[in-house]
Formats: structure tokens, sequence, C-alpha cells
């Protein structure tokens, strides 16, 4: 230590230092993504991909009010699942 800031930055750690207490407990390593702590290969997946893609609902295309010339949009998205009782004329 050769200067002020050195000594003032080991006094700051030996305080930091000096306020840890050891227990006899043994350490546990847990995993947070998953609600049990225990790793899966799977939930590391599944996190890694969280919020990078989303699920479209096609079926809700098919509720929408349009006109015709729009509806060949809904035809290229997915096939049609029938949401009320009334079918389709068109």
């Amino acid at each position: 230590m050769s200067n002020a800031s050195e000594i003032a930055e080991f006094v700051g750690l030996w305080d930091s230092v000096q306020s840890v207490v050891f227990t006899e407990e043994t350490d546990q390593i847990t995993w947070k993504w998953t609600p049990n702590g225990q790793y899966t290969s799977k939930s590391a997946y599944d996190i890694q991909f969280a919020g990078s893609f989303c699920t479209f609902d096609s079926s809700a295309i098919w509720q929408a009010k349009a006109e015709g010339k729009h509806r060949f949009f809904c035809l290229v998205v997915g096939p049609r699942k029938n949401t009320n009782s009334r079918q389709s004329t068109r």
C-alpha cells in the first residue's frame, strides 16, 4: 500500500469482511427457473427462448369483420376454426 487511496480501499474491504458470518450449514445451489430449484436441461432450453418469440392465434382473424378481398390473408395464415354456430356463406 503506497498511497492514501489504497489504504482507504483496504480499510473499506476489511470492514466489509468483518461483517461476514460463517455457519456450519452446507452450501446449496438452486436453479431459479424451476419451482423446485432443480436444474433440468428442459428448463434451461425453455428459459433460453423465453420472450424471444410469440405465439400467434390465427383463429382471432376469423372473428374480424373484413371485406371479401381482405379475407385472402386469413386463408394464407391458417385454417379456419368455427368460432360461432353459423357457417360462412362466402
